[in-house]
């Protein structure tokens, strides 16, 4: 009976570990790629762990990098974007953008907070 007494205590530490490492906060369910259609263009954005970000549209050689931070529901995207013109030249472009952002499972719904006639973004997870 003592041993069984001594157990229980260890057995719930253990379920209480096991319960906390399998729970993530709401960033890390952003991970991975998602994407959306916008009038016949496909939007494909990656969240990485280390709070990178990588978009692609209509997976052609086209690509954003940036940064992105997520917190209460709210997520702040910075990305540079750089064009090739017909001369060779690259021509990088800055842009940051703040959204109000949703999770239902695999669906991100993006609401940007600066430009609200836009209407949301819906994406899904790859």
């Amino acid at each position: 009976m003592k041993s069984i007494i001594k157990t229980i205590p260890v057995l719930l530490i253990v379920v209480i570990v096991v319960y906390i490492g399998g729970c993530s906060n709401e960033e890390d369910s952003l991970l991975g790629k998602w994407s959306t259609n916008v009038e016949g263009i496909t939007i494909t954005r990656e969240f990485m762990s280390d709070g990178t970000i990588i978009e692609r549209i209509n997976n052609g050689p086209l690509r954003s990098e940036g940064t992105y931070i997520a917190d209460d529901k709210r997520i702040t995207i910075s990305m540079t974007t750089t064009f090739i013109e017909e001369s060779g030249n690259t021509l990088p472009i800055d842009a940051d953008w703040d959204y109000s952002y949703t999770l239902k499972g695999n669906t991100l719904i993006l609401l940007d907070l600066n430009f609200t006639e836009y209407g949301a973004l819906i994406y899904t997870r790859e």
